[in-house]
């Protein structure tokens, strides 16, 4: 997954729970933030509670996903250590 389908992904799960708790549909919530985002050029107005929860949202899924996706470290940099288990990208 490419950074710009992973940051689609994240928003869309936003705005789900956004609709889920502002009680309404994610179709009607995304043509007003869509409506938004071309008229003021962004979805959520700098200084709004959801531009401020959006905020806590990016930070939240960064947290998470750096936990879940290993740090890549080059043999360039440095060999691992011996029988240590390691993943392998062969192009």
């Amino acid at each position: 997954m490419d950074i710009q389908e992973d940051f689609l992904n994240m928003q869309i799960a936003y705005e789900k729970n956004c609709a889920v708790r502002c009680n309404c549909s994610y179709e009607e919530l995304k043509a007003q933030l869509d409506k938004s985002e071309s008229l003021f050029g962004t979805r959520y107005l700098e200084g709004s509670p959801r531009h401020e929860n959006w905020l806590l949202w990016v930070q939240a899924w960064q947290a998470a996903k750096s936990q879940a996706v290993p740090e890549w470290i080059g043999v360039e940099d440095s060999l691992p250590k011996k029988n240590t288990k390691v993943l392998l990208n062969v192009v």
